[in-house]
């Protein structure tokens, strides 16, 4: 005896993210872009050389 399965509605490919997905999405990259650009310019600074100490 075959079963007959339920009609099943059709599905889209892919699923359009909700805003709030596309907003955390952006916010993560932003913030990751800034986090490595941030590190990367902080090791790019370079400090005045240190005052030698008379005792040198």
């Amino acid at each position: 005896m075959a079963r007959k399965s339920a009609p099943s509605a059709p599905q889209q490919p892919e699923a359009a993210p909700s805003a709030a997905t596309a907003l955390t999405l952006l916010a993560a990259r932003y913030l990751d872009f800034w986090q490595r650009n941030l590190l990367a310019w902080s090791n790019d600074i370079s400090l005045p050389p240190l005052e030698k100490s008379k005792d040198d």
